[in-house]
């Protein structure tokens, strides 16, 4: 098992926008907390460990201000972990 924590900072909210952390490859299984926020989960085998996930971090994330993620990963081959860029994604909404 191993764990990581992030952080990072967002100006203010841009209008109809919704944001999700994007996770390009976990070696293992993987849960999500943005803020201390249970947010998501990946589970992954032996032989899908390179297939790319995302979480919805729009109710979690804190606009205008400073964010925590923490990722626990649990590892069933013999490598594992966060083995590529994580990164976060600004989703424009349709207007209502």
């Amino acid at each position: 098992i191993g764990w990581y924590r992030g952080a990072f900072e967002l100006p203010e909210r841009p209008d109809h926008h919704a944001a999700e952390l994007v996770f390009e490859t976990v070696a293992g299984s993987a849960w999500v907390w943005i803020n201390g926020s249970y947010a998501g989960q990946h589970l992954s085998g032996v032989d899908d460990w390179q297939v790319p996930f995302r979480v919805d971090a729009t109710p979690f994330i804190r606009w205008s201000g400073g964010n925590q993620v923490t990722v626990r990963v649990l590892n069933i081959g013999r490598a594992g972990g966060i083995c590529k860029p994580v990164r976060l994604e600004l989703l424009k909404l349709g207007t209502p």
